[in-house]
């Protein structure tokens, strides 16, 4: 069960065939004890009320045999004021919700795609003052197709520009573990980072052009290594050419069959909000670790990248956002300042390991970032595409 908006209670049921036959029998009355309220309906939420103030209090219980996802929502603009996703059978839940004056309803959907709505339910609060549970109208599948397709055409424009710089470090490499060698590696590992909300379009190839030792292996351990991080071990190691230059010609070919694949490949709609907030937790729990440090000392760099990655995920969800997620500007702004912070900090310390830094640095770096992954984490969760009674079709 996972609840992501506002604080609410929502209680589901089902008896035989149909889900909700009421949070516990049709012929049972409401009981109320310490502030809790059984609602006991025939029909998915039917019979419950807010109290003057515009309290809700309701406990749902999942009699079908289906897990079951509760919507308490608005009747009229869909808006969603607290949900009960993955409501196992037998489970129930309590959730807790303020409500402005308004008409609400339950809404019941299945993994069975059957959705119940509920009856709807005027709720005129008294005049005590107070804040009121924000209520977010769903992200729709519709909304989000475009927005991804935009998404794709930009890392498809991207691939020409990360193949030629594979290109550009395999005729470096050429000449050995140089400097100007370890440039073009490092423009074009870059330039793969900032791609990463389209990892999971790109399948194995992400890991043979991307993939680090497993645990805290090094580059010498793992003989399947491949990629930019097998490059970066030899590279500062001062591997001779007759290492490098296979190791980039492997590298390049991965990235020349990316580029052809990734012509078919599709980003599911539904990944895209989820990825601006994964990018940064990545960058925190890899990078900022130097978990997979191959000797480059680059990994400050790396977030940067991964930053630029994130703010381009999130550009094309934003227009969805506008409307709600009121902390939206907030975030770009967050998410700004923390790339001009590894900027500044990249210039100041280029290529020291992480673990060299001083502890004001290290910390104002985490912090930065751990700020900026809490303020992400509501994007994930208001872009979750859900139930609809339009998808399902159901009124």
């Amino acid at each position: 069960m996972t609840r992501l908006l506002g604080a609410g209670v929502i209680c589901v049921l089902g008896l035989g065939g149909t889900l909700l036959a009421g949070c516990g029998s049709s012929t049972s009355h409401a009981t109320t004890s310490a502030g809790r309220v059984v609602v006991n309906v025939s029909k998915c939420g039917g019979g419950w009320k807010a109290q003057p103030d515009g309290r809700v209090d309701l406990v749902v219980a999942n009699h079908y045999t289906e897990v079951a996802d509760v919507y308490l929502a608005d009747s009229k603009t869909g808006a969603v004021y607290d949900e009960l996703e993955g409501l196992a059978p037998k489970a129930s839940a309590k959730v807790e919700a303020t409500l402005g004056a308004g008409s609400y309803r339950l809404q019941c959907y299945t993994d069975e795609n059957n959705a119940w709505l509920g009856p709807v339910v005027q709720v005129k609060p008294g005049a005590t003052p107070g804040p009121r549970t924000p209520g977010v109208v769903p992200v729709t599948f519709a909304e989000l197709v475009p927005r991804t397709i935009a998404y794709q055409h930009w890392i498809a424009s991207r691939l020409p520009v990360l193949l030629d710089r594979v290109k550009a470090l395999r005729a470096a490499v050429a000449a050995g573990p140089t400097s100007a060698a370890e440039e073009a590696w490092l423009k074009a590992h870059l330039t793969y980072e900032t791609l990463g909300a389209a990892y999971g379009a790109f399948g194995p190839l992400d890991a043979k052009i991307n993939g680090a030792p497993p645990g805290n292996e090094s580059w010498r351990a793992d003989k399947e290594l491949t990629g930019f991080h097998l490059i970066e071990g030899l590279l500062w190691s001062g591997a001779p050419s007759g290492k490098l230059v296979p190791a980039a010609a492997q590298l390049q070919h991965d990235v020349e069959a990316l580029k052809k694949q990734f012509v078919t490949a599709e980003i599911p709609p539904a990944e895209l909000p989820l990825r601006a907030h994964e990018i940064v937790e990545n960058a925190i729990q890899f990078e900022l670790t130097a978990s997979d440090d191959e000797g480059s000392h680059t990994n400050l760099a790396t977030v940067g990248a991964n930053l630029e990655g994130a703010a381009k995920a999130l550009s094309f969800v934003a227009p969805l956002l506008h409307s709600r997620y009121p902390r939206l500007p907030a975030t770009e702004r967050a998410l700004g300042a923390s790339q001009k912070l590894v900027a500044s900090v990249v210039r100041a310390h280029p290529a020291t390991p992480l673990p060299a830094l001083d502890a004001r640095t290290r910390e104002g770096v985490d912090a930065s970032l751990e700020n900026l992954v809490e303020l992400l984490a509501p994007v994930a969760a208001i872009g979750d595409i859900r139930n609809t009674p339009a998808s399902t079709g159901g009124e």
